[in-house]
């Protein structure tokens, strides 16, 4: 018998997909996948130094392409506190950096630099 289906599901299948501010092309789900708007494709992740990241390659963004899926989930599904300017870091409140659903993650305070 497979238990993995027997665990009820924290995003049921069919979970709705958000636009995420600032990439027009992309869509976010709940799940922590990211879909591509022009033609409905999942976008295949790959982990760049310990962080899982999708390839987002636009004119704008030629030098790195390589975006963090926990920025763009959160982008879609977490309320960022205000002020916006200050909440710029995502943690991921269990730790593991692999884990990008949007229930995982929170907007964090960037810390203050000091001019001397």
């Amino acid at each position: 018998m497979n238990t993995t289906h027997d665990a009820p599901e924290l995003y049921p299948r069919g979970t709705a997909r958000r636009s995420v501010p600032g990439f027009p092309g992309l869509r976010a789900d709940a799940t922590g996948s990211i879909y591509s708007k022009r033609d409905g494709q999942r976008l295949k992740p790959r982990v760049v130094g310990d962080v899982l990241c999708v390839d987002v390659s636009t004119p704008t963004q030629r030098n790195k392409p390589w975006i963090p899926v926990a920025i763009l989930v959160a982008r879609a599904f977490v309320a960022r506190p205000r002020p916006f300017y200050r909440h710029r870091e995502v943690i991921h409140l269990d730790g593991d950096r692999k884990n990008c659903r949007a229930l995982n993650l929170a907007w964090k305070r960037a810390k203050r630099t000091r001019a001397r």
